[in-house]
């Protein structure tokens, strides 16, 4: 039987995980794809390259959601965030982002701040993607 998660709870999952499924449309289907991601407390920020498919998905319909899912001997417990997702271009976004990302993902200082200054440079170049969390929530087993 699953059970909502608190807000601690689907907190915890988010910043345990490193991957997720980001869930775009594309015309009248569904398309997902697996990605990197960091939670800032209130929104989901992902790296990923401004082209193909869910770039183009994205460009025309910017309605988006993530999920991820645990499982373990213990249970199971799956959270899934819904928005609006953006390209983030500004130098300061772009910052922010990358700071999450050198602090969940251990990212050496100087590798951060040379991707700061590419994508400062060139923004639409920018790998830096944010997703506005409208609705948050999450189910458990456990």
């Amino acid at each position: 039987m699953a059970n909502e998660m608190k807000r601690s709870e689907i907190e915890s999952l988010l910043n345990e995980l490193k991957e997720g499924t980001l869930m775009l449309v594309d015309g009248d289907k569904p398309y997902g794809v697996v990605c990197w991601y960091c939670f800032d407390g209130n929104d989901i920020w992902l790296g990923l390259l401004p082209k193909g498919r869910k770039f183009e998905c994205m460009k025309i319909n910017p309605n988006a959601a993530f999920s991820v899912f645990k499982s373990d001997d213990e249970g199971w417990g799956s959270v899934i965030a819904e928005g609006k997702i953006e390209q983030i271009k500004d130098r300061e976004g772009i910052l922010g982002g990358l700071k999450l990302a050198s602090q969940k993902y251990n990212m050496p200082q100087e590798v951060l701040e040379a991707q700061v200054e590419k994508f400062s440079k060139s923004p639409d170049k920018s790998m830096t993607f944010r997703l506005k969390v409208k609705s948050l929530s999450g189910r458990k087993s456990y």
